[in-house]
């Protein structure tokens, strides 16, 4: 059954609370780093560390019907579940070519896109028939903007790099504002450059949406006087993993954000 929680049409083959429990637990002790998700607010899943995954996104989201997503997650006291683990799906695959179309088609009945993402703060969502089927340019547009609506939006939107004398330590200041709708899960490691890369303290996973948020950091370092390039970039730790990307058009394609010069007087 495609893993999505049901047996439909067998209903009655569903396995009662314990044993749905059994499986919840199984899965949330086994993986400890990786986030999980289960297709609905099921049984203890609500106390357990695992996010929801809408299965049928922008067809059956809304709270208009109390089967849907978010009614759901309402009924659940989970609707601030994204706050720390992610909410994924997949857009409805008879929607995932027409929803993107001007007018959209009647039939199937689409949801409001925008609207979902909004009450749902997804992070990403499967959508295979954009990828096996070639869309109209201007429907092509549509669909890559609705993408980029999802999940996290980092932006650098301050920077203070106070100059120094030889010898003094370097204090890089900045305010980070989370454009997007949900935050980044994963607290991959943070790294300043000034002449060499240094780990940070920083944590992705505390740019929640809509906070102006402050990091700041000393590096100790020996630098003779002159002008000194400082950067910043995130370290994905899977092997030829994509890049991160600040949501900045100073950054570079090799994941390095430029963030100005330190002087040294």
């Amino acid at each position: 059954f495609w893993g999505e929680w049901h047996t439909y049409p067998h209903e009655d083959w569903f396995p009662d609370e314990p044993i749905q429990n059994r499986v919840l637990r199984a899965y949330t002790n086994a993986f400890k780093k990786t986030k999980l998700l289960v297709r609905r607010p099921a049984a203890d899943s609500p106390t357990l560390p695992i996010g929801y995954h809408d299965d049928s996104f922008a067809f059956s989201t809304l709270p208009t019907i109390d089967w849907h997503f978010v009614s759901q997650l309402r009924r659940a006291g989970a609707t601030n579940r994204w706050q720390t683990h992610p909410i994924g799906g997949e857009l409805r695959p008879e929607l995932q070519t027409n929803i993107w179309k001007q007018p959209i088609p009647a039939e199937p009945k689409a949801e409001d896109f925008a609207d979902c993402v909004r009450q749902t703060h997804a992070t990403w969502l499967i959508g295979h028939h954009l990828f096996s089927e070639k869309l109209p340019a201007a429907d092509h547009g549509r669909a890559l903007e609705a993408a980029r609506s999802l999940g996290y939006e980092i932006h650098i939107a301050e920077v203070l790099i106070p100059p120094i004398k030889p010898g003094e330590p370097v204090n890089v200041q900045l305010r980070l504002e989370n454009r997007g709708v949900a935050p980044f899960y994963y607290d991959w490691e943070v790294q300043l450059r000034i002449n060499s890369e240094t780990k940070t303290p920083w944590k992705l996973s505390r740019l929640p949406p809509g906070q102006p948020t402050e990091w700041n950091h000393t590096v100790t370092i020996n630098l003779p006087p002159g002008e000194h390039p400082v950067s910043i970039r995130v370290v994905n730790p899977l092997q030829n993993g994509k890049l991160f990307r600040f949501a900045n058009q100073e950054q570079q394609p090799d994941g390095w954000l430029d963030l100005g010069v330190l002087t040294v007087r």
